[in-house]
């Protein structure tokens, strides 16, 4: 379990900050959905080593001072019956966070953002003043550490955005934040709600390939958590897991994500194949281990977002 007072406390004060001004969110009802939403299984299968993307992938993971794995735990592995289906854990999936952890900068904007959004994409997303704050101050934040400096000379090097931080922060908001549909013509998606908030979209369970977001979303009985079927260690605690879960009653068979990984090596690593090797399966070395992340577009406008991202084991050594 989540323990601390220093943790209760900042939640407390996320929670209330702009609570004024963003007024309650309304019940979420699943509605039939005329159009195609993102697949995340529509990438194709190609498996791309991109030398500079290996390397970046490396430098990036050793340059992560704020990872947390090692003070990770997992709970629950699926075996016989369970692993086929149904609920193989009586726990969550993680039970103690530190609360050093969770008070570094990057992980307390980024908590921040979680209550942003409705989980519903048939319900159109509105920011407030406050919500744009918060996501300026998120990206003011993760633009200043390491693993985003390493990802910004790299695409300065490729031509991929100018020799400027606001405008690598502009590409970071338009890739992530910018508002998009998956339900008729309701802008009521982003990558980044999808990819580490988590969606439901025609009454299925979307994305949610982020560790923290999960864990206050188990806490809070959001979330129900199955068991994994595989864990891969990286670098001395859980790194990336298969797993189970269900939310809203809603069960999403397979999914993966990384475990104790930082909010700005991840959407780092994502950013990094989404624009250097685009919609195919992006191989990279994190510790000792094979990963591919998967990334998708999402089209719209002549303008290109990023509709998911999410780790997989990769080639076995």
């Amino acid at each position: 379990m989540l323990a601390g007072s220093a943790l209760v406390v900042l939640q407390v004060v996320l929670a209330l900050s702009d609570a004024s001004e963003r007024g309650p969110r309304p019940v979420q009802e699943p509605v039939v959905a005329r159009n195609v939403a993102v697949n995340e299984r529509t990438a194709t299968d190609a498996v791309i080593f991109d030398p500079v993307m290996v390397e970046l992938a490396k430098n990036m993971w050793e340059k992560d001072s704020n990872k947390a794995n090692v003070y990770m735990q997992l709970q629950a592995k699926l075996t016989g019956a369970a692993a086929k289906k149904g609920d193989g854990s009586s726990q969550m999936l993680l039970q103690d966070i530190p609360s050093a952890v969770l008070s570094k900068p990057t992980y307390s904007a980024f908590m921040s953002l979680l209550d942003n959004y409705y989980r519903d994409t048939s319900l159109r997303e509105i920011e407030t003043d406050a919500e744009k704050k918060e996501i300026q101050h998120f990206l003011d934040l993760v633009t200043q550490t390491d693993v985003m400096k390493l990802l910004f000379q790299t695409l300065v090097k490729k031509g991929l955005v100018a020799n400027s931080q606001s405008a690598f922060r502009d590409l970071l908001h338009k890739l992530w934040f910018v508002n998009y549909p998956r339900h008729r013509n309701i802008p009521g998606s982003s990558g980044f709600e999808h990819v580490f908030v988590g969606e439901l979209n025609r009454g299925a369970v979307m994305g949610l390939h982020n560790w923290l977001q999960f864990h206050l979303l188990e806490k809070s009985g959001e979330v129900n958590y199955y068991g994994y079927m595989y864990s891969v260690p990286l670098g001395g605690g859980p790194g990336l897991i298969k797993y189970r879960f269900s939310m809203s009653d809603t069960v999403k068979p397979v999914t993966s994500m990384f475990v104790g990984t930082s909010p700005e090596f991840e959407m780092a690593l994502y950013t990094a194949c989404f624009l250097l090797v685009e919609e195919n399966k992006c191989a990279v070395r994190i510790g000792d281990k094979n990963i591919n992340v998967r990334t998708h577009k999402y089209t719209r406008g002549g303008n290109t977002y990023i509709g998911t991202a999410f780790p997989e084991l990769g080639a076995r050594d």
